[in-house]
Protein backbone atom coordinates (compact mmCIF):
# COMPACT_ATOMS: atom_id res chain seq x y z
CA UNK A 1 0.00 0.00 0.00
CA UNK A 2 2.87 2.13 1.15
CA UNK A 3 4.61 1.77 -2.31
CA UNK A 4 1.25 2.19 -4.28
CA UNK A 5 1.03 5.82 -2.88
CA UNK A 6 4.83 6.79 -3.17
CA UNK A 7 4.23 5.59 -7.02
CA UNK A 8 0.93 8.15 -6.92
CA UNK A 9 3.37 10.82 -5.51
CA UNK A 10 6.01 10.16 -8.07
CA UNK A 11 3.91 10.52 -11.05
CA UNK A 12 3.03 13.70 -9.93
CA UNK A 13 5.94 14.95 -7.91
CA UNK A 14 9.42 13.82 -9.78
CA UNK A 15 11.79 15.04 -6.63
CA UNK A 16 10.63 11.86 -4.50
CA UNK A 17 12.37 9.00 -6.93
CA UNK A 18 14.78 8.18 -3.86
CA UNK A 19 12.25 7.68 -1.48
CA UNK A 20 10.33 5.72 -4.26
CA UNK A 21 13.32 3.23 -5.29
CA UNK A 22 14.27 2.55 -1.47
CA UNK A 23 10.64 1.80 -0.44
CA UNK A 24 10.64 -0.57 -3.58
CA UNK A 25 13.50 -2.36 -3.06
CA UNK A 26 12.48 -2.53 1.20
CA UNK A 27 9.29 -4.04 -0.25
CA UNK A 28 11.10 -6.63 -2.48
CA UNK A 29 13.07 -7.56 0.27
CA UNK A 30 10.24 -8.27 2.96
CA UNK A 31 8.62 -10.60 0.28
CA UNK A 32 11.51 -12.12 -1.48
CA UNK A 33 10.19 -15.74 -0.56
CA UNK A 34 7.36 -14.47 -2.24
CA UNK A 35 9.49 -12.83 -5.67
CA UNK A 36 9.56 -15.88 -8.06
CA UNK A 37 5.93 -16.12 -8.03
CA UNK A 38 5.07 -12.56 -8.16
CA UNK A 39 8.00 -11.63 -10.72
CA UNK A 40 5.18 -11.39 -13.44
CA UNK A 41 3.44 -9.04 -11.82
CA UNK A 42 6.72 -7.23 -10.67
CA UNK A 43 7.99 -6.92 -14.22
CA UNK A 44 4.49 -5.85 -15.63
CA UNK A 45 3.69 -2.96 -13.72
CA UNK A 46 7.41 -1.93 -13.32
CA UNK A 47 7.41 -1.65 -17.14
CA UNK A 48 4.06 0.23 -17.09
CA UNK A 49 5.28 2.60 -14.73
CA UNK A 50 8.40 3.25 -16.14
CA UNK A 51 6.49 4.32 -19.15
CA UNK A 52 4.30 6.67 -17.04
CA UNK A 53 7.06 8.30 -15.20
CA UNK A 54 9.97 8.60 -17.88
CA UNK A 55 8.81 12.24 -18.73
CA UNK A 56 8.92 13.06 -15.37
CA UNK A 57 12.48 11.40 -14.86
CA UNK A 58 13.83 13.35 -17.41
CA UNK A 59 12.50 16.52 -15.98
CA UNK A 60 14.56 15.26 -12.46
CA UNK A 61 18.00 15.07 -14.00
CA UNK A 62 17.29 18.02 -16.30
CA UNK A 63 15.92 20.21 -14.00
CA UNK A 64 15.09 19.38 -10.29
CA UNK A 65 18.94 18.31 -9.62
CA UNK A 66 20.53 21.68 -11.24
CA UNK A 67 17.80 23.51 -9.15
CA UNK A 68 18.69 21.75 -5.85
CA UNK A 69 18.71 23.35 -2.74
CA UNK A 70 18.38 27.01 -4.51
CA UNK A 71 14.87 27.33 -3.93
CA UNK A 72 14.93 26.19 -0.13
CA UNK A 73 18.22 25.96 0.99
CA UNK A 74 20.01 28.93 0.25
CA UNK A 75 20.30 29.69 3.98
CA UNK A 76 21.25 25.99 4.91
CA UNK A 77 20.20 24.01 7.80
CA UNK A 78 17.86 26.74 9.64
CA UNK A 79 15.56 27.17 6.30
CA UNK A 80 15.56 23.80 6.40
CA UNK A 81 14.33 23.20 9.83
CA UNK A 82 11.57 26.22 9.58
CA UNK A 83 10.42 24.77 6.53
CA UNK A 84 10.19 21.32 8.10
CA UNK A 85 8.55 22.89 11.37
CA UNK A 86 5.81 24.73 8.35
CA UNK A 87 5.07 21.64 6.58
CA UNK A 88 4.20 19.81 9.74
CA UNK A 89 2.34 22.31 11.97
CA UNK A 90 0.36 23.63 9.27
CA UNK A 91 0.72 22.60 5.56
CA UNK A 92 1.53 24.78 2.72
CA UNK A 93 -2.05 25.45 2.27
CA UNK A 94 -2.19 28.22 4.48
CA UNK A 95 -0.19 30.63 6.18
CA UNK A 96 1.52 29.81 9.69
CA UNK A 97 0.14 33.40 10.60
CA UNK A 98 -3.48 33.64 8.82
CA UNK A 99 -6.50 32.19 11.01
CA UNK A 100 -6.50 28.77 9.30
CA UNK A 101 -2.94 28.35 10.04
CA UNK A 102 -2.83 29.23 13.58
CA UNK A 103 -6.06 26.71 14.27
CA UNK A 104 -3.87 23.68 12.77
CA UNK A 105 -1.07 24.61 14.26
CA UNK A 106 -2.93 24.44 17.98
CA UNK A 107 -3.78 21.09 16.62
CA UNK A 108 -0.68 19.57 15.73
CA UNK A 109 0.83 21.35 19.07
CA UNK A 110 -1.93 18.82 21.06
CA UNK A 111 -0.87 15.96 19.23
CA UNK A 112 3.04 17.15 19.82
CA UNK A 113 1.96 17.40 23.18
CA UNK A 114 0.62 14.05 23.62
CA UNK A 115 3.81 12.62 21.48
CA UNK A 116 6.06 13.88 24.05
CA UNK A 117 4.15 12.31 26.93
CA UNK A 118 3.80 8.97 25.28
CA UNK A 119 7.11 9.26 23.25
CA UNK A 120 8.47 5.60 24.59
CA UNK A 121 5.25 4.01 23.09
CA UNK A 122 5.43 6.06 19.84
CA UNK A 123 9.19 5.15 19.25
CA UNK A 124 8.09 1.67 20.11
CA UNK A 125 7.09 1.68 16.21
CA UNK A 126 9.30 1.31 13.91
CA UNK A 127 7.08 3.41 11.20
CA UNK A 128 7.17 6.34 13.49
CA UNK A 129 10.58 6.04 14.54
CA UNK A 130 11.43 5.66 10.45
CA UNK A 131 9.16 8.92 9.37
CA UNK A 132 10.56 10.74 12.64
CA UNK A 133 14.33 9.53 11.75
CA UNK A 134 13.34 10.44 7.77
CA UNK A 135 11.99 13.77 8.22
CA UNK A 136 15.08 14.97 10.79
CA UNK A 137 17.21 13.56 7.68
CA UNK A 138 15.19 15.44 5.01
CA UNK A 139 15.35 18.79 7.21
CA UNK A 140 19.46 19.06 8.05
CA UNK A 141 20.91 17.61 4.78
CA UNK A 142 18.94 19.65 2.78
CA UNK A 143 16.73 16.77 1.08
CA UNK A 144 13.55 18.97 1.45
CA UNK A 145 14.99 21.80 -0.60
CA UNK A 146 15.50 19.38 -3.65
CA UNK A 147 11.38 20.28 -3.69
CA UNK A 148 9.41 19.50 -0.45
CA UNK A 149 8.36 16.88 2.01
CA UNK A 150 5.98 15.14 0.05
CA UNK A 151 7.88 11.41 -0.37
CA UNK A 152 7.03 10.97 3.69
CA UNK A 153 3.53 12.29 3.84
CA UNK A 154 1.80 8.86 3.87
CA UNK A 155 4.55 8.17 6.84
CA UNK A 156 3.48 11.79 8.44
CA UNK A 157 -0.34 10.54 7.75
CA UNK A 158 0.59 7.54 10.08
CA UNK A 159 2.12 8.68 12.67
CA UNK A 160 0.01 11.66 13.49
CA UNK A 161 -2.86 8.91 13.44
CA UNK A 162 -0.72 6.94 15.49
CA UNK A 163 -0.60 9.63 18.02
CA UNK A 164 -3.80 10.69 17.89
CA UNK A 165 -4.70 7.30 19.07
CA UNK A 166 -2.60 7.97 22.42
CA UNK A 167 -5.06 10.72 23.36
CA UNK A 168 -6.58 8.95 26.78
CA UNK A 169 -9.85 11.78 26.87
CA UNK A 170 -11.96 11.97 24.44
CA UNK A 171 -12.74 15.47 25.06
CA UNK A 172 -8.99 16.65 24.14
CA UNK A 173 -9.77 14.29 20.63
CA UNK A 174 -12.72 16.36 19.63
CA UNK A 175 -10.70 19.40 20.20
CA UNK A 176 -8.28 18.30 17.47
CA UNK A 177 -10.72 16.91 15.27
CA UNK A 178 -12.74 20.16 15.08
CA UNK A 179 -9.39 21.84 14.69
CA UNK A 180 -8.32 19.81 12.52
CA UNK A 181 -11.26 19.94 10.01
CA UNK A 182 -11.79 23.54 10.30
CA UNK A 183 -8.14 24.22 9.44
CA UNK A 184 -8.32 21.83 6.51
CA UNK A 185 -11.44 23.67 5.05
CA UNK A 186 -9.19 26.45 5.06
CA UNK A 187 -6.42 25.42 3.12
CA UNK A 188 -8.96 23.82 1.03
CA UNK A 189 -10.92 27.18 0.20
CA UNK A 190 -6.97 29.18 -0.46
CA UNK A 191 -5.88 26.32 -2.78
CA UNK A 192 -9.47 26.36 -4.72
CA UNK A 193 -9.67 30.16 -4.70
CA UNK A 194 -5.47 30.61 -4.67
CA UNK A 195 -4.69 32.88 -2.29
CA UNK A 196 -2.76 32.90 0.87
CA UNK A 197 -0.77 29.64 0.66
CA UNK A 198 2.59 28.84 1.31
CA UNK A 199 3.31 28.07 -2.08
CA UNK A 200 3.59 30.94 -4.43
CA UNK A 201 2.29 29.98 -7.49
CA UNK A 202 -0.74 28.68 -6.09
CA UNK A 203 -1.40 32.23 -5.36
CA UNK A 204 -0.83 33.45 -8.91
CA UNK A 205 -3.83 35.76 -10.43
CA UNK A 206 -3.88 33.75 -13.65
CA UNK A 207 -7.37 34.44 -14.59
CA UNK A 208 -6.82 38.17 -14.01
CA UNK A 209 -3.36 38.45 -15.50
CA UNK A 210 -4.79 36.47 -19.25
CA UNK A 211 -8.47 38.89 -18.97
CA UNK A 212 -5.72 41.97 -18.72
CA UNK A 213 -3.74 40.94 -21.33
CA UNK A 214 -6.33 40.28 -23.82
CA UNK A 215 -8.09 43.69 -23.04
CA UNK A 216 -4.68 45.28 -23.92
CA UNK A 217 -4.27 43.07 -27.05
CA UNK A 218 -5.07 44.74 -30.27
CA UNK A 219 -3.91 41.93 -32.41
CA UNK A 220 -3.06 38.48 -31.28
CA UNK A 221 -0.52 38.05 -34.24
CA UNK A 222 1.41 40.75 -33.91
CA UNK A 223 1.48 40.73 -29.83
CA UNK A 224 4.90 39.16 -27.94
CA UNK A 225 4.45 37.96 -24.73
CA UNK A 226 7.16 36.90 -22.11
CA UNK A 227 7.31 34.94 -18.74
CA UNK A 228 9.24 32.38 -17.03
CA UNK A 229 5.47 30.86 -16.05
CA UNK A 230 4.44 28.12 -17.91
CA UNK A 231 0.84 28.19 -16.89
CA UNK A 232 0.12 31.45 -18.15
CA UNK A 233 1.85 31.21 -21.82
CA UNK A 234 0.49 27.98 -22.29
CA UNK A 235 -3.11 28.93 -22.33
CA UNK A 236 -1.96 32.51 -24.35
CA UNK A 237 -0.11 30.09 -26.90
CA UNK A 238 -3.15 27.96 -27.26
CA UNK A 239 -5.24 30.98 -28.30
CA UNK A 240 -2.68 31.96 -30.85
CA UNK A 241 -0.05 34.63 -28.76
CA UNK A 242 3.87 34.78 -30.01
CA UNK A 243 5.55 33.45 -26.56
CA UNK A 244 8.53 33.48 -25.16
CA UNK A 245 8.80 30.79 -21.81
CA UNK A 246 11.64 31.48 -20.30
CA UNK A 247 13.23 28.26 -18.26
CA UNK A 248 13.25 28.42 -14.63
CA UNK A 249 11.77 27.35 -11.68
CA UNK A 250 8.46 25.96 -11.33
CA UNK A 251 8.13 24.69 -14.89
CA UNK A 252 6.64 21.84 -15.90
CA UNK A 253 6.87 22.41 -19.64
CA UNK A 254 10.38 22.01 -20.37
CA UNK A 255 10.59 24.35 -22.96
CA UNK A 256 14.24 25.48 -23.48
CA UNK A 257 14.49 29.44 -24.12
CA UNK A 258 15.74 30.72 -27.66
CA UNK A 259 19.01 32.74 -26.36
CA UNK A 260 17.97 34.91 -29.62
CA UNK A 261 15.38 36.16 -27.28
CA UNK A 262 16.47 39.41 -26.67
CA UNK A 263 16.88 40.50 -30.70
CA UNK A 264 13.02 38.99 -31.09
CA UNK A 265 12.05 41.74 -28.53
CA UNK A 266 14.52 44.52 -30.30
CA UNK A 267 13.27 43.65 -33.63
CA UNK A 268 9.72 42.94 -32.40
CA UNK A 269 6.91 45.32 -34.33
CA UNK A 270 4.15 45.57 -32.02
CA UNK A 271 2.68 44.90 -29.14
CA UNK A 272 5.45 43.29 -26.09
CA UNK A 273 3.92 42.46 -22.63
CA UNK A 274 6.10 41.08 -20.34
CA UNK A 275 5.54 39.24 -17.52
CA UNK A 276 7.63 39.76 -14.31
CA UNK A 277 6.47 37.62 -11.04
CA UNK A 278 7.42 37.26 -7.26
CA UNK A 279 10.45 36.25 -7.26
CA UNK A 280 13.21 38.87 -6.99
CA UNK A 281 15.95 37.14 -9.06
CA UNK A 282 16.71 34.84 -12.22
CA UNK A 283 17.73 31.98 -9.55
CA UNK A 284 20.80 31.26 -10.98
CA UNK A 285 19.48 31.46 -15.18
CA UNK A 286 21.61 33.97 -16.83
CA UNK A 287 18.99 34.57 -19.47
CA UNK A 288 16.08 35.32 -16.87
CA UNK A 289 18.61 37.59 -14.93
CA UNK A 290 19.73 39.42 -18.16
CA UNK A 291 15.26 39.47 -18.74
CA UNK A 292 14.93 41.39 -15.24
CA UNK A 293 17.75 43.99 -16.55
CA UNK A 294 16.21 44.50 -19.89
CA UNK A 295 12.64 45.28 -18.41
CA UNK A 296 14.40 47.43 -15.48
CA UNK A 297 16.01 49.63 -18.63
CA UNK A 298 12.72 50.19 -20.61
CA UNK A 299 10.32 50.31 -17.22
CA UNK A 300 10.18 54.25 -17.73
CA UNK A 301 8.44 53.50 -21.37
CA UNK A 302 6.14 50.96 -20.29
CA UNK A 303 2.66 50.83 -19.09
CA UNK A 304 2.66 48.90 -15.84
CA UNK A 305 -0.04 47.13 -13.87
CA UNK A 306 0.37 44.87 -10.54
CA UNK A 307 -1.84 42.15 -9.60
CA UNK A 308 -2.13 40.10 -6.74
CA UNK A 309 -1.75 41.75 -3.58
CA UNK A 310 -0.16 39.63 -0.97
CA UNK A 311 -1.18 40.48 2.63
CA UNK A 312 1.26 38.16 4.38
CA UNK A 313 4.30 39.36 2.09
CA UNK A 314 5.60 41.10 4.97
CA UNK A 315 6.12 37.53 6.46
CA UNK A 316 7.02 35.96 3.76
CA UNK A 317 10.21 38.36 3.62
CA UNK A 318 11.58 37.16 7.12
CA UNK A 319 12.79 34.26 5.24
CA UNK A 320 13.42 36.34 1.60
CA UNK A 321 13.61 40.24 2.16
CA UNK A 322 13.61 40.52 -1.29
CA UNK A 323 10.04 39.40 -2.17
CA UNK A 324 8.01 41.51 -3.46
CA UNK A 325 4.15 42.61 -2.24
CA UNK A 326 2.54 41.64 -5.30
CA UNK A 327 2.52 38.42 -7.35
CA UNK A 328 2.91 39.35 -10.93
CA UNK A 329 3.78 42.62 -12.69
CA UNK A 330 3.02 43.08 -16.32
CA UNK A 331 4.84 45.59 -18.39
CA UNK A 332 3.28 46.69 -21.97
CA UNK A 333 5.34 48.20 -25.02
CA UNK A 334 4.20 49.77 -27.66
CA UNK A 335 6.74 49.35 -30.12
CA UNK A 336 5.49 50.74 -33.95
CA UNK A 337 8.58 51.04 -36.78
Amino acid sequence: MNFGIYLWMFYLENTTAIIIVTSFLITLYHRRDLFARELKIIAGFGAITLILALHQIYIFFTVRIGNFGVDRAQSGIISGIIYGAENILCGQAVMPVSFWGIVLILANLILFTVFIINVKNVLANDLDKTFLASYLCYMVTGLGALRNYSSLFSLQGYFMSDVFCKIKKNWVRYCVLFLTIVGTCGGIYNAAFHVNTTKKQWNMPFGEAIDYIHENTDSIENTLVLSKDSVLLYYLREEGYNTVLFEGYQQFEQQRLNPDWENVFDDWNGTIIAVKTFEPSGRHDPYYERYLEKIAELEGSAECVQLGNDKFAWFKKLMDPNIEDWEMKIYTFSVQE
